[in-house]
Formats: C-alpha cells, sequence, structure tokens
C-alpha cells in the first residue's frame, strides 16, 4: 500500500531509506534505478512519487558512497556556521529546539548532529536572545517621537532599525519586524479611535430637532407628550367597540345631550403648543 499524495516523505525519511539500502547492496555495482526503487519500497511509495526527489536521492547515495569509502563528516565549524545561518533565517520564537536540529540536518544533508546538539543549542539560545532584543527595540522605536505609525512603511521602518544593529543583517528578520510593527499600528489606530470626542446624543437632538411650524423640540417635553399620548391610545383600544367600530361612535348632537359631557370642549388643540 502506497501514500496519500499529501504524505510524501520528508528529506530526513528518505535519507534513512537511502541509508537502510545502502547497508544492503553494494552501491558501486547497482545502478540508480534499481536502488531509487528499493528505497520507494522502503518508504512505502510509488517510485513515481519520487521522481521529483530524484536529485537529492542520487545526492544520498554519493554520501552513502563517500562514507563506505571513509570520507569525513562535517566539522564542528562548519556546523556552528551552518546554524547560524539557520538562526538568522529561521522564527526561532516559534520553532522549538528539536525540530531546529532537523531543519540543520537537512540543510547539511548529515545523518545525525546529535554529538554537537550542546554547541547547537548555544547557536539556538543566542539566536532567541537576538530576536527578544530585535523585538524589545521595535516596540522602543515605535513608540518614540521619530516615528509616525500612520505613514512609516515597514522598509523605512527597518531602515531606521538597522542603525541600532550596525552589527547585523536585519533583512533575514524583516517579517519578525513587520509583524511586531503591525501589532503597534493596530494599537495606535485603536487608541486613536476611543479617544475620539463623541457627541451628545440628546443634547444635539434637542438643539437641531424642530417642529413643523419651524420652533426648537424640547427632547424631555416631547418624550412627556408622547408617553401621554402612549398612555391615552391604550386606553380608547382598550374600550371596546369606540375605535374598533366607528359605527358605533357617538355623533355630536347625541353627545351633546349627555350630562357628563355637558362641560366639554371640543376643540382639540393639545398639540398646538
Amino acid at each position: 500500500m502506497t501514500r496519500r499524495e499529501n504524505e510524501l516523505p520528508t528529506n530526513h525519511q528518505i535519507r534513512q531509506a537511502v541509508a537502510a539500502v545502502a547497508s544492503s547492496v553494494d552501491l558501486e555495482e547497482t545502478s540508480f534505478k534499481k536502488i531509487q526503487r528499493l528505497v520507494a519500497e522502503k518508504l512505502g511509495v510509488a517510485i513515481e512519487d519520487l521522481a521529483p526527489q530524484k536529485r537529492f536521492i542520487k545526492k544520498c547515495v554519493e554520501r552513502e558512497t563517500e562514507k563506505i569509502d571513509g570520507a569525513a563528516a562535517p566539522t564542528e565549524k562548519e556546523i556552528y556556521e551552518a546554524a547560524k545561518k539557520l538562526a538568522l533565517k529561521v522564527d526561532l520564537q516559534a520553532t522549538t529546539f528539536e525540530r531546529f536540529v532537523k531543519l540543520l540536518e537537512d540543510k547539511m544533508d548529515a545523518e545525525d548532529l546529535a554529538a554537537s546538539k550542546p554547541m547547537i543549542r548555544e547557536v539556538y539560545e543566542d539566536g532567541r536572545k537576538l530576536e527578544a532584543k530585535i523585538t524589545k527595540e521595535v516596540k522602543k522605536l515605535a513608540t518614540s517621537s521619530r516615528v509616525d505609525l500612520n505613514n512609516i512603511s515597514t522598509h523605512e521602518f527597518l531602515n531606521l532599525m538597522q542603525e541600532k544593529f550596525r552589527d547585523i543583517d536585519l533583512s533575514p528578520k524583516k517579517d519578525l519586524i513587520g509583524r511586531t510593527l503591525a501589532k503597534f499600528k493596530r494599537k495606535h489606530h485603536a487608541g486613536a479611535h476611543d479617544s475620539a470626542p463623541r457627541s451628545d446624543i440628546s443634547t444635539s437632538q434637542g438643539t437641531n430637532s424642530t417642529n413643523k411650524r419651524g420652533n426648537p423640540i424640547d427632547i424631555n417635553e416631547a418624550l412627556a407628550v408622547s408617553m401621554r399620548c402612549g398612555a391615552r391610545d391604550n386606553t380608547i383600544k382598550g374600550e371596546k367597540g369606540v375605535v374598533a367600530n366607528p359605527k358605533r361612535s357617538l355623533d355630536l348632537e347625541q353627545g351633546c345631550k349627555i350630562p357628563e359631557a355637558a362641560g366639554l370642549k371640543w376643540v382639540d388643540d393639545f398639540f398646538d403648543n
């Protein structure tokens, strides 16, 4: 059974498979095509799936041949220099030490760097300290008077940062600096939005609103009128037959004959004032 396409082997797995094949066959007497087929069988994939990795497999076979011939392993100095270069390219805050070692092994095409782990860890920790220092300087510069967060670009900010780190090329850490700067920009914009003056709704409405005659409306008075009208409407609606069925309502002439209605005024000037 072969693996699915999204589960193709990594370089580390291919290197291990080549090493296993090399221990069972004579590399100098075996064709590369057969070695490639044996590697595919070790990995559980079709030989066609390894086509994109053909050059890498050939390189692994050559390295295994050199081992057989007594080729020297990478020196401590070579591992140290490779680790320093890798530490500048990788986001160490998001990369574990174990992952860093595997990346270094892939980069150097080395079988096992266990013996050099103490030195590699030193480079790894130094790299993390450098990233922490860079982040601190980004925060310091972003809050200084030299920077206008509304208009400065990442490239311009990187140039200002480079003035503080004259001995280190910060271009490999451009993404780290850009992400940190973006956080400060978001905080700055959020702070500016929260501090913006807000108008008093009741005051502005009371000042700017007018009635049909062009006179200013007092909000409090209007609310009181609205509440009285609402209560009056509810009372009228509660009296069955008066509003719901206008035909049953009393006309003016009949209403005047009712004793209780003798003193009522029929001119409605409630809203004139």
